[in-house]
């Protein structure tokens, strides 16, 4: 029975540490992951704080450009010399009907409208914008800063272009689109020209969008415009490519090919990273690196986005797998040493219990037994003697306890024997002797 007690507390003890076992898996999975999420978060939060420092700045300094370039046209549009040209079209001016290259060899002969072809060119290059012009109130351009060169936009028709229906309207125009001449990519910013309150032409300045690459080319940035086209990126690859739900599939083809020189665009596939936590964090088309952005705008016409690789959020499963073996390990082995402990523990209880069974029940047949039954040390001294011995020799057991056993109850002969044997060996280890 008590073998069998024994087999069952141990058994309940294996079960409850099985159990132990299994709920420290548990709990080590998810203390591992909630120490690896509020690390990813924490570092979502830092990074999403660079990025709108980094998106305020840029969206800051190209703010302040595009302002100072709506200034450029403006001044223009009040210089004498150009209101005394453009009087003699008046506002009621037709676009031209002649043939482009006839209509531009005129003008550009033209002896009133030659000095304001170089006063645009001094202005062009003083301000630095990559071309200036002035067109009429039908839209025709009647003298440009590149004039002299093969691109001049000299007789070219305008009328189409956002900012110019936006100045015709008296408003401060500004566009994003590709050269018609330059097939170039810029910025077109325009200033209304108008002699007593009446609509007679367009300022217009330009300036290529590569000006704005330095601002992008700092951080992974990109700028898109306000149909969702993306107009210039440091990352080449995503150029004339359009965002998620961009505006550009309401535009008619030959609205994008008027204003891109392009009839369709690749879209932008943005989606959330794998871990849905974090819906912040993204991935663009088949690249699998975790991503944040920020946007900020720039100008009714265009937005800048900032974005940042987040590489270090890539090894937090790793991380999250290496913590969850490390608990799982320190747990397991300490599991181990209490379970030890406890079974050691019982052992030692148990055979305690044995050996005070075994003592008693040896102390009860010692005390009882007839015979002489004694123990002795090594060197023959006595260490405990049976109760009968007292019958035998007449002395109480605790006065022949402690002496040699020769002296006792051997034979005197045999005394001599062994008293010899203690002298030469030190120790009695085998000896046959005689009573007395």
């Amino acid at each position: 029975m008590p073998g069998t007690w024994s087999q069952s507390k141990n058994a309940s003890l294996y079960f409850v540490l099985s159990i132990l076992l299994l709920f420290w898996l548990a709990s080590s999975w998810f203390i591992a992951d909630f120490i690896v999420e509020s690390r990813a978060r924490k570092l979502i939060d830092d990074e999403n704080s660079t990025l709108k420092i980094q998106a305020d700045n840029i969206a800051t300094n190209i703010s302040a450009n595009v302002k100072y370039l709506h200034g450029v046209p403006s001044m223009v549009a009040k210089d004498e010399r150009i209101l005394t040209v453009l009087s003699g079209f008046g506002a009621t001016s037709m676009p031209t009907s002649l043939p482009l290259e006839q209509q531009k060899k005129l003008w550009a002969e033209d002896s009133s409208l030659k000095p304001i072809n170089t006063y645009l060119e001094l202005v062009s290059s003083s301000l630095g914008v990559d071309a200036l012009w002035i067109t009429n109130a039908s839209g025709d351009c009647i003298a440009s800063s590149n004039a002299k060169t093969p691109n001049s936009f000299v007789a070219t028709n305008y009328s189409d272009r956002e900012y110019f229906q936006e100045a015709r309207n008296g408003e401060f125009g500004y566009q994003y689109a590709v050269g018609r001449k330059t097939n170039i990519p810029g910025l077109f910013f325009s200033a209304p020209i108008t002699i007593h309150g009446l609509f007679v032409g367009v300022a217009v300045a330009k300036i290529d969008l590569t000006a704005l690459a330095g601002w992008v080319n700092q951080t992974q940035a990109f700028i898109a415009d306000k149909y969702g086209v993306i107009i210039l990126a440091r990352d080449k690859g995503l150029e004339m490519r359009s965002l998620p739900g961009a505006a550009i599939a309401r535009l008619s083809e030959v609205e994008r090919e008027a204003r891109y020189k392009l009839k369709s665009f690749t879209p932008l596939r943005v989606d959330s990273w794998r871990n849905s936590r974090f819906p912040s964090v993204f991935r663009f088309n088949t690249d699998l690196r975790p991503r944040l952005m920020a946007k900020r705008p720039l100008t009714d016409e265009m937005d800048v986005h900032v974005v940042r690789h987040l590489s270090q959020l890539s090894d937090f499963n790793t991380d999250r797998l290496f913590l969850f073996l490390l608990l799982v390990t320190v747990g397991f082995a300490l599991l181990v040493f209490i379970g030890g402990r406890i079974l050691v523990g019982r052992i030692h209880k148990q055979s305690e219990k044995v050996l005070r069974e075994s003592e008693k029940k040896y102390r009860k047949i010692f005390e009882n037994v007839q015979d002489i039954f004694y123990q002795a040390d090594l060197k023959g001294i006595l260490t405990e003697i049976s109760p009968s011995i007292e019958r035998y020799s007449g002395y109480p057991r605790e006065e022949i306890i402690g002496k040699p056993v020769h002296e006792v109850y051997y034979h005197p002969e045999d005394r001599i024997k062994l008293v010899t044997s203690l002298k030469e060996k030190g120790e009695i280890i085998d000896f046959e002797a005689r009573l007395r």
